[in-house]
């Protein structure tokens, strides 16, 4: 049986966007809990979102990267990551809005240790910067089918930065960045 060619270029078409992902600027973020290296269960909303608990606390910008040992492009991008944030982190803290963030290992338990001593190479701070999603559930309420992807989350809970493997990584970072703080 002979297809037409003109066929084939449609299949391709409609196909080709089953591979992209959206860009989720301006929605609401989840709250995920995760879990820390010694156990501890990380509550995300607590930081995002405001709560009878905190209603004078300043809710803090947050960024999430998720990644994992086996992506070669998270193990590229984590040093540009660490490079742009720690400054934003210091002047978050200078001007009175929190910013934090966080690697978001996709890696299975048994990796733990690994991924322990991969990020202490690194100079990421296992207690502080890095949250554990083994089973993915977490990546699956982001709507991540690839990695390495970042969000930057406002204060307000919305979606402000929402970034895929590029070169313009950092660009794309900072940019992401300010719009959460203009997020009001």
């Amino acid at each position: 049986m002979k297809t037409p060619f003109g066929a084939i270029i449609i299949l391709l078409g409609s196909l080709s966007g089953a591979w992209a992902t959206s860009n989720q600027v301006g929605a609401s973020a989840p709250a995920p809990v995760l879990v820390t290296f010694d156990g501890q269960y990380r509550y995300l909303s607590k930081l995002y979102y405001p709560g009878e608990d905190r209603p004078r606390e300043p809710r803090s910008i947050v960024v999430l990267n998720f990644m994992s040992l086996k992506c070669g492009p998270c193990k590229k991008e984590l040093p540009v990551l660490l490079e742009t944030m720690r400054p934003l982190v210091k002047k978050g803290e200078e001007t009175g809005q929190p910013i934090r963030f966080f690697l978001i290992s996709t890696d299975p338990l048994s990796s733990k240790e690994d991924l322990k001593k991969f990020i202490v190479e690194q100079g990421v701070d296992p207690a502080t910067e890095v949250l554990l999603d083994p089973y993915q559930m977490t990546a699956g309420k982001f709507g991540i089918t690839n990695i390495p992807r970042t969000f930057v989350i406002s204060a307000q809970g919305r979606i402000a930065g929402d970034i895929q493997g590029t070169d313009e990584f950092k660009k794309m970072l900072v940019k992401g960045v300010r719009a959460a703080l203009k997020d009001k």
